[in-house]
This record gives structure tokens, C-alpha cells and sequence, in this order.
């Protein structure tokens, strides 16, 4: 069996981790830390630790709701995601190409490295999921053992402990980070995806020593700013219950989290004192501060966006939804 086999890879890299609702400065925030000489942050998101068919999907299939058929689309939806990101301008994430960090050579090897810890082996299983009503009616007319030329092979993966998945995965992720570091010589790597702060429970299994820095910022100029993208609803009401959702949801995780592994900021105060908090950010994560992290023009932060985004009514609501949030963060004191 595999799990009696199965060795750690280890890593001594710093894994820093940026989390948010989205438009709450998360990308600000990583290049900030990005001028810094001990420093490599990704400049995107690394999208399979969070996104659906990521890590978290693997985990629900081999550990929590095992089922052949469960751990089979697992890895065919991990492999897909993976290949989608590996280079830009291809696939569902065109935006993003994390081989560039590494190398073309790199990234296969440590995909197809990883599956095959995950799984036991490969068969043909004409199982429902796996073959349309053509190939259906091509199987009924023919030998058997043709089968194989027209199924796509499964997946076998054996039900997993929740340890064991965490020390092969432990593994992946290290070795990720341990080649980005040999490649750019840094020990520091900085991660920006937003959706890391509803998901630090179980970030901190795969990366233990990871720490995280919850970038927050006043929700009404959130949901004014999802208004520019074509990810937001057109929708004000339903970009405030996203949002509040979110926050809600990192309150309640946080509870059985130690402070240790998470540092809160906002973005007003980094706007308007940058040098504090970067320094306070700097001394959290463990690296001094240099003069570098402040060149960058932060001047078109839209505080206050909001106040001439919405009409009176839509105000009088967002304050309402959010009357005990902006209190929370101290935002009725900046404005």
C-alpha cells in the first residue's frame, strides 16, 4: 500500500497568504510586499487551492465522501483545473499561467507526481459518468475486451485518513514552494487569492507554518467596485449578502483559529499611513523593513467611492446591511 510508503517532502519557505472579500486590496497589498528583497509573490491567484476541483474538492472525495466514482471525476477535474492554469491565455483561467513560476518540466512532473500518490490504479469502467449514450450503444454490440478503445480509463483511489491526505498534500504544496524558492532565491512567497481567508482552517493543515493577513476595507466601496467587474451581480442587495456572507463566515472560522496565524489590516488605514502598517505587516511575517515597500502610488484607492455609486435608497440599504460590520472595523471612525 502506498500509505506505508509514503515519505514527506520538507520545506523551510515562509508562506504568506493575503485574504479578503475580493476588491478589498489583496492585490495592492501583494505587490506592496512584492518590492521586497527577501520577498516573491505570485502575480496571480493560485486558484487550485480554494476553486472548485482544487485541493479542497480532493479532499471531500477521498477522504470525507469516498466513493470510486467520487475519486475517479476528483482526479479528472484536478488534472483538468491543473492544466487550465498552467499557461496563460488557454483553458478556463486565461489570465493565469503558474508553469511560468516554475518551468513546463516542473509543473507536469509535480502534477502527475501527486496523482500518482492519490491514486492505486487506472482500469476501464464504462460506469455512468464516464461514457455518453453513443458509446453506450457502440459497447452492447462489441466483444468485451474492445472496451478498452472506447472508454477513457478511471481512477482508483482507496478512501483516504484525513492524515494521510494531509501529508501527501503537505508534500505537493512543499514542493512547489521549495522549487520557486531554488528558482528565484527567496525564502518569502506571498499568495493573494481572497477566497484564502474563508478557507484558513484548512490551509493551515497543508501549510503549517503559513500566516495570513486579512485585508479589509469599508463593504459599501467593496459592492461599489464590484459594479466594474462582470463577476459582480448587477445587483447591490445581492453583492452586500455575498460580502456580509463572507466576513460572517471568516468570523465564525477564526474563533477556533490561534491570532498567531493571522494578522487584520484595512485598507484605509494602509492608504492613509503606509509606512505604519507595512512595518506592522513586516513585523508579523518576520522581515525588516526596507524603504522599497513604499514606492509604490497608492492614489487611486477610491475611499468613499460609494457615497456617489448609489442612489439614497440603495445607500440607506447598504448602511443597514452592514451597520454592524462598519462598526466592527472601526469604519465609522475613519469616515
Amino acid at each position: 500500500m502506498k500509505e506505508q510508503s509514503y515519505k514527506m517532502t520538507a520545506s523551510t519557505i515562509s508562506p504568506i497568504f493575503i485574504g479578503g472579500t475580493g476588491r478589498s486590496g489583496t492585490t495592492i497589498l501583494s505587490k506592496i510586499l512584492s518590492k521586497h528583497s527577501e520577498v516573491y509573490s505570485f502575480d496571480q491567484e493560485l486558484r487550485f487551492l480554494t476553486d472548485p476541483d482544487g485541493l479542497i474538492s480532493l479532499k471531500h472525495s477521498l477522504v470525507d465522501h469516498w466513493s470510486f466514482f467520487h475519486g475517479d471525476m476528483a482526479i479528472e477535474r484536478f488534472k483538468s483545473l491543473m492544466s487550465n492554469l498552467k499557461l496563460r491565455y488557454v483553458g478556463k483561467y486565461p489570465n493565469h499561467g503558474l508553469s511560468e513560476h516554475t518551468s513546463n518540466t516542473f509543473y507536469d512532473q509535480w502534477i502527475d507526481s501527486y496523482i500518482s500518490s492519490l491514486i492505486e490504479y487506472q482500469s476501464n469502467h464504462a460506469w455512468a459518468g464516464k461514457v455518453n449514450l453513443i458509446q453506450k450503444g457502440f459497447l452492447k454490440l462489441i466483444n468485451p475486451s474492445e472496451k478498452p478503445f472506447l472508454i477513457n480509463k478511471s481512477y482508483y483511489c482507496s478512501p483516504h485518513t484525513e492524515e494521510l491526505f494531509i501529508q501527501k498534500t503537505q508534500s505537493f504544496m512543499n514542493d512547489l514552494y521549495n522549487q520557486i524558492s531554488k528558482t528565484n532565491k527567496k525564502k518569502v512567497i506571498v499568495e493573494h487569492t481572497p477566497s484564502n481567508l474563508v478557507h484558513l482552517d484548512f490551509l493551515i493543515k497543508i501549510l503549517p507554518s503559513l500566516k495570513l493577513i486579512h485585508i479589509h476595507r469599508d463593504p459599501r466601496d467593496i459592492i461599489a467596485s464590484y459594479k466594474t467587474k462582470d463577476w459582480g451581480s448587477n445587483d447591490v442587495l445581492q453583492n452586500a449578502k455575498w460580502i456580509q456572507d463572507v466576513l460572517y463566515r471568516w468570523e465564525s472560522i477564526k474563533k477556533d483559529i490561534p491570532n498567531t496565524f493571522y494578522l487584520e489590516i484595512a485598507f484605509e488605514q494602509l492608504i492613509r499611513d503606509p509606512e505604519k502598517e507595512i512595518r506592522r505587516i513586516c513585523k508579523y511575517i518576520n522581515i525588516p523593513f526596507e524603504k522599497s515597500l513604499l514606492n509604490i502610488d497608492l492614489s487611486k484607492h477610491n475611499i468613499g467611492r460609494w457615497e456617489n455609486c448609489f442612489s439614497e435608497s440603495e445607500k440607506n440599504k447598504l448602511n443597514a446591511q452592514f451597520a454592524k460590520l462598519i462598526t466592527k472595523n472601526g469604519i465609522n471612525e475613519i469616515y
